[in-house]
């Protein structure tokens, strides 16, 4: 199991092609930080988006083009159970 790399205190992760954005934050949630993805709340309608054409570093000669998605979320509070 590789860890998300970190980069700038963000968590970063390539996207499976089975899943979508979110499905990515989730699976980072659960398998890296062990936090059920539930407690969480991303915000969907504040997606960032940029798109980053560097050289190969596996191939010289061909450039690669990154495409990154920022998402933003916060932690819910966990409801106590009344006794």
């Amino acid at each position: 199991m590789v860890p998300p790399r970190s980069l700038t205190g963000c968590l970063v992760q390539k996207k499976r092609p089975d899943e979508n954005q979110f499905g990515t934050v989730r699976r980072i949630l659960r398998k890296y930080l062990h936090i059920d993805d539930d407690m969480v709340r991303l915000d969907a309608r504040n997606v960032k988006y940029c798109e980053e054409e560097l050289p190969s570093p596996a191939f010289p000669g061909l450039r690669t083009v990154y495409r990154k998605r920022i998402i933003s979320g916060v932690l819910a509070r966990r409801e106590r159970a009344n006794s």
